[in-house]
Formats: C-alpha cells, structure tokens, sequence
C-alpha cells in the first residue's frame, strides 16, 4: 500500500462522511438503510477533537479513514472505513495497524470494535476475536458482532 497515514483535517468531514457510505453501501445496503445510518456514518468535529482520527491519503485523495477512542475502559475503534476502489489494497490493515499501535502507547490493554457483520471477518483476519454482540445503534432489533483485541 503507497497510502499515507496522516491526521485527519476537520475541513475533510464531508469527503470522510461520503467514504462512510460508500464502504457501508458496498455491501449491498439499500438508500433506507443507508440513511437510517446517517447519524452514526457522519464524521463530527468530535471526531477531530475528542478522538485520534487518521486519514490514509493515497496519491492526494482519502482512500481510508478509522477514529479511534482510548478515553475509556479499553480502546475502541469507532470507524474504519476504505473507499470500496482502495478496498483490498491494504489501506484497511494500515488505518488497524495504526490504530493498534496508538491504542497501546496510550497503555490501553484491549481495543474493541463494533463491526457491520460483513466486516467481521476482516477485523477476526487482523487477530480480534469475537467476544459478544451488542445492539445497533441505528437499525432497532438489529445486533453487532462485538470484536476485541488484547494488546
């Protein structure tokens, strides 16, 4: 992967808002669906400010972007998301390589992450392993596999 890992800017909160969707729209979610999302899929200046998140650049455009959270009990990575052309490229390990790395200098012990079940298998192929499920905070009824990561 040629991408660059860089701090991401709050002017790019659209741009990182419309790679959200198109990652989620990629596995076959409908427009209802997608904007039953909105709320969770939009990138908000706390994401700039009260969390880590980097943008993986890739040759002057975002192919990527993940936000990590260490305020609490173990380190959550709140979004990880790949532009679906860059998918398959690396640039999904690089922004959880990162986050890992990041999630240990700031002495966490675990980091956990809420994943759309089709990409649980990308998260159990970079060493989370299933530890639960946990409701959906946009679709009522609908479960999340809960994956973690011992640091």
């Amino acid at each position: 992967m040629s991408a660059i890992l860089r701090p991401g800017r709050a002017e790019e909160a659209a741009d990182l808002t419309a790679v959200a969707f198109r990652a989620k729209a990629h596995w076959g979610y409908d427009g209802e669906f997608l904007e039953a999302c909105r709320e969770e899929l939009t990138v908000t200046g706390n994401d700039f400010t009260e969390r880590r998140l980097r943008v993986a650049d890739l040759h002057g455009r975002v192919a990527g972007f993940a936000v990590l959270d260490t305020s609490g009990p173990y380190a959550e990575v709140v979004d990880l998301w790949v532009d679906p052309p860059c998918m398959g490229a690396g640039v999904g390990r690089a922004l959880w390589e990162d986050a890992v790395a990041a999630a240990r200098r700031a002495g966490q012990r675990q980091l956990r992450v809420e994943a759309d079940p089709h990409a649980a298998g990308f998260y159990a192929a970079m060493g989370a392993r299933r530890i639960g499920e946990v409701a959906s905070g946009s679709i009522p009824g609908r479960s999340l596999p809960l994956l973690a990561l011992d640091l």
